[in-house]
């Protein structure tokens, strides 16, 4: 999970990071809240993306995120699952 809080003059890096993190298949939970299966992969993701926002004088915390219910934990596999098959459904449609 990658929590993001940015000034709000810094809309033009608030639209790169939305389209970086969407473009590896990152998920916005809510605002400045962004979720990735977790594998070491999506760490360093969120960590090229937090470096970027704090550089710009943003603040971002990355974290592993898990929920403590099977099933909330299942809607979340859902939600990255059928991200997966738009973004499959897109790709092949662009074609």
């Amino acid at each position: 999970m990658l929590i993001t809080n940015l000034p709000v003059v810094i809309r033009r890096l608030a639209m790169r990071i939305w389209r970086a993190l969407k473009a590896a298949g990152g998920e916005l939970l809510r605002d400045g809240v962004y979720l990735l299966p977790y594998s070491s992969a999506a760490r360093r993701i969120f960590e090229e993306q937090r470096q970027e926002i704090s550089g710009a004088g943003g603040t971002a915390y990355v974290m592993p995120f898990e929920s403590d219910s099977p099933e909330q934990q299942a809607e979340f596999v859902k939600l990255f699952d059928r991200s997966a098959t738009i973004r499959g459904s897109t790709r092949s449609s662009t074609r």
